[in-house]
């Protein structure tokens, strides 16, 4: 194999630049675009200008004439925050490498290149602008030692590279080892969620003893992040470099499954549709990955909510719970419900089984869902918030009755072809559109809404929510019909384009 010098990689990034410009272009209209680049501009200048004032924000809210402490206090915490949110809205690099296997281009330097260039995201500039304008004004202004203020903002800059390196690792370990990913969260959500319950917050101490010492000058901590942070890099880089030598290709599944589900079989073609695809979903990497995170959503997402002082106490965030705790699976493996058949829906619907029977089959999984899932984290409610209980089953009603319908009807808006085998699962955004996005305020509004207007009565507005879940439910054989009318009526663009790779 040729070794080709800098111009490979400069080569690299312009197609890079022009396949996001293209991208951006092409899947967007101009007045989403401006409204993209108003909010993108509108972000960055926020963070900007918090982070210039964060010090006179600090002292009129908190009188706290030191907001350095405040802050070393929280970067750790701050820091994991931002890698869940990089893990849900990212893209792995081995996604934009994949597509350059065939070029005589040595693996090793595919590998270096993606991972400088992941660091190029927003995901990193964000916070980059709200740390380096509070660096300029509080930190490097005001720290007595000019080496500490250097060394404080290469802490930050090391946490930061630590990060999207780790989420690469992580990616890679969700694709080919999920019970390890899964022991991993499990294993990190435990840690936090023990050391909130004990109150001990050796997270907090741990940040604040980290960056007071770069605040000092400390050489030694700055060389343990950042022999950490290469640490990250090779073996992120190592992890990469192995799926790449070993390329993406449509795996056999997880072979028969032997045990058949009886009672759903007894329910006659609709049971035999709801086998079918519980069998697809078991069998294939990408909905066993979404069940996988879904579960993880409506448990350990939910625990760490709950856990959060004052925060579980608000609207958004109990609506959030609400939503997530019964309806986790709904939200997420119900946007794509007919994308997952893509591949052979053309066969499904050439036999003789009525539109009604394969919205049914889908509409009672949804729905089935909701009960399974309120099950599992009803121990976490009794335990943590019984309180709430209530509100966890009036949201429980509104998932199967509600979120349920409206999944489905955005489901019935997929054109785009989903490959079950490939990796990612939830974070893989293949087959998703601007309108799945947008999605989320027609479920997330009513119940909002009813919180808001009822604060101080919760359980009315409980009872309220799950009323509204429980005439959806009602509806169920009339809202069938209604699905399977528009289903045969949207049936032909939806195979033509999920023919479409």
């Amino acid at each position: 194999m040729p070794r080709l010098g800098f111009s490979t990689y400069v080569l690299l990034a312009r197609h890079q630049l022009l396949g996001a410009y293209r991208a951006f272009s092409e899947r967007s209209n101009a007045a989403i675009r401006v409204i993209l680049a108003v909010m993108a501009l509108y972000f960055g200048y926020t963070l900007t200008v918090g982070g210039w004032r964060f010090g006179q924000i600090v002292f009129y809210i908190l009188e706290i004439a030191q907001p350095t402490q405040l802050v070393n206090d929280y970067l750790f915490a701050s820091a994991f925050s931002l890698f869940s949110l990089r893990f849900l809205f990212g893209k792995s690099p081995r996604f934009r490498a994949t597509p350059y296997l065939h070029l005589p281009i040595h693996r090793k330097r595919l590998v270096r290149y993606f991972q400088v260039s992941s660091l190029a995201s927003l995901h990193n500039l964000y916070p980059l602008l709200f740390i380096v304008s509070y660096w300029l004004n509080e930190v490097r202004r005001i720290n007595p030692v000019p080496l500490g203020s250097w060394l404080w903002l290469g802490g930050v800059l090391c946490i930061l590279l630590m990060s999207t390196w780790l989420n690469g690792w992580l990616r890679a370990v969700l694709s080919n080892q999920a019970r390890l990913f899964a022991l991993i969260v499990i294993a990190a959500w435990l840690v936090i969620g023990v050391d909130q319950v004990l109150g001990t917050f050796v997270i907090n101490d741990l940040s604040r003893s980290t960056f007071n010492a770069l605040l000092t000058g400390d050489l030694t901590t700055m060389a343990v992040l950042v022999g950490l942070t290469v640490g990250a890099w090779l073996v992120s880089s190592r992890r990469l470099l192995r799926s790449l030598r070993h390329s993406e290709s449509a795996p056999g599944g997880r072979g028969k499954v032997y045990r058949d589900i009886t009672l759903l079989q007894e329910l006659g073609p609709v049971g035999q549709l709801v086998v079918l695809e519980i069998k697809m979903l078991w069998r294939n990497r990408r909905p066993r990955h979404n069940l996988l995170l879904s579960t993880i959503f409506s448990t350990l997402y939910v625990i760490a909510l709950l856990l959060t002082p004052g925060l579980g106490d608000t609207i958004i965030v109990q609506s959030v719970v609400g939503l997530f705790a019964s309806g986790g699976f709904a939200l997420n493996y119900g946007q794509l419900m007919f994308a997952w058949e893509s591949s052979f829906l053309d066969g499904l619907l050439a036999r003789d089984i009525s539109a009604s029977t394969i919205i049914r089959a889908k509409y009672l999984i949804l729905q089935l869902s909701c009960v399974a899932f309120f099950a599992l984290s009803l121990p976490i409610f009794a335990i943590l918030r019984p309180e709430l209980i209530l509100l966890h089953i009036a949201f429980t009603v509104y998932n199967a009755g509600i979120t349920s319908l409206l999944m489905m009807v955005l489901a019935l808006t997929n054109r785009r072809r989903v490959e079950l085998w490939r990796s990612g699962s939830f974070f893989n955004y293949e087959g998703f559109s601007f309108l799945h996005w947008l999605w989320i305020l027609p479920v997330a509004v009513p119940p909002v809404a009813l919180i808001a207007l009822l604060p101080q009565v919760q359980a009315q507005a409980a009872i309220l929510i799950a009323l509204l879940g429980l005439f959806g439910l009602l509806l169920t054989p009339i809202l069938v019909e209604i699905l399977a009318d528009r289903f045969n009526r949207n049936r032909y663009a939806m195979l033509s384009g999920f023919r479409t790779r």
